[in-house]
């Protein structure tokens, strides 16, 4: 959800995609996106304990690498583009998923 989100947010907001996905070209604002994925990942982490979604001693880095991963995604996905690739968009979910999963986040 917190994907789809994003990309929503993203085409509703063209100059926003630019400068998110293709602006990292200045060490300011690479320390910004890193900042901004730090407390993206502890909110959703807050969020996930807090409702019992996710165990309390689930390492917070698999939540910030689920994040990570998606921004990288969703990077790749507008990589050189004016939009999405949807399949790519699709990949992303999928690997995000498989990650996830495998670390046994989403058990109760």
């Amino acid at each position: 959800a917190e994907f789809d989100l994003h990309v929503d947010y993203y085409r509703a907001h063209p100059s926003a995609a630019r400068l998110w996905l293709a602006g990292r070209l200045s060490e300011a604002v690479t320390d910004f996106v890193h900042r901004r994925m730090q407390t993206l990942s502890e909110r959703i982490y807050t969020l996930l304990t807090e409702r019992g979604i996710i165990p309390t001693d689930t390492d917070p880095r698999g939540v910030l690498l689920a994040v990570e991963l998606a921004d990288r995604a969703m990077e790749l996905a507008y990589r050189g583009r004016d939009d999405f690739d949807d399949a790519m968009l699709a990949a992303g979910r999928m690997a995000v998923s498989a990650y996830v999963e495998s670390l046994d986040l989403a058990r109760a």
